[in-house]
């Protein structure tokens, strides 16, 4: 994945009881990285000077496998995806997707959860519409 200094990794601010995706702009120290080592910087969080953003893909879901296949991005991952309430998967889902999804060459995510897709995550995901702020 070439990422040209830097990419965005998306996470989550609490406002009134409801949820928003938050793009932080990364720097990377050379032009190009992998896609998992993308996912497991979005893993590690937001930073101390992101004070108040919160990460629900965090390092309690395993990532066993990335791949792609064509301009689909194929994850599998551990049960971990699917703990905690409807909305906190949601809002994990939606964080990867739209960190992933950022790249010219993956256009839609499929999520496989202990080597079976459940029909529940409509895979392929794309970008559903929802509205991103910006960081700060």
């Amino acid at each position: 994945v070439r990422v040209n200094g830097g990419c965005d990794l998306y996470y989550i601010v609490y406002k009134g009881g409801d949820s928003e995706l938050v793009r932080v702009r990364r720097k990377w120290p050379g032009p190009a990285v992998t896609i998992k080592s993308v996912l497991q910087y979005l893993q590690k969080g937001p930073t101390a000077q992101e004070h108040g953003l919160l990460n629900p893909f965090d390092d309690r879901t395993r990532i066993v496998g990335v791949w792609r296949e064509g301009t689909e991005l194929v994850m599998e991952l551990d049960r971990g995806l699917l703990r905690m309430s409807e909305h906190v998967i949601q809002d994990r889902v939606d964080q990867i997707v739209f960190t992933m999804t950022q790249f010219p060459e993956v256009k839609s995510v499929r999520l496989i959860v202990d080597g079976a897709e459940k029909p529940f995550l409509n895979s392929p995901l794309k970008r559903p519409p929802r509205r991103v702020r910006d960081f700060p």
